[in-house]
């Protein structure tokens, strides 16, 4: 995916994978099913991830600088963000697990991306006339 903003309506319970249970940015138990997104990032810039659950689901939203559980840079019950660079990145919707019952289910996924503006960043100095000011500046 590369196309941002990016947003659809998906469920773990048809999700076949189940590979990460614990990720390196936290100690939950995310031992039900995931799905997951392969991000193509055009450039350096600012990566976001947010689900909304349908009720009684529990997923949280992970994002990876690689597909591998110990590659966490961020996670929420809800969003999640990075700094990244250009290049491949994931993002991981996966299901909690509570009292050793998955709460999957229906969720909507937004992932965006910005990339920060570049240009000149200078301060202009001297006086700077106000509206309305009769010339007291």
């Amino acid at each position: 995916m590369s196309t941002f903003p990016f947003g659809e309506d998906r469920d773990t319970t048809t999700s076949p994978l189940s590979s990460f249970d614990t990720y390196s940015c936290s100690t939950v138990n995310e031992g039900g099913p995931e799905i997951v997104y392969q991000v193509e990032v055009p450039a350096d810039g600012f990566l976001s991830a947010a689900v909304r659950e349908a009720d009684g689901v529990d997923v949280d939203v992970h994002i990876l600088s690689a597909l591998d559980p110990t590659a966490c840079l961020d996670r929420g019950n809800f969003h999640a963000r990075a700094d990244v660079t250009a290049g491949t990145w994931f993002v991981v919707v996966d299901t909690y697990v509570k009292s050793g019952v998955p709460q999957a289910g229906a969720f909507h996924v937004d992932i965006g991306f910005v990339e920060p503006s570049r240009g000149p960043c200078d301060m202009r100095t001297g006086t700077m006339p106000r509206v309305n000011d009769g010339g007291n500046h």
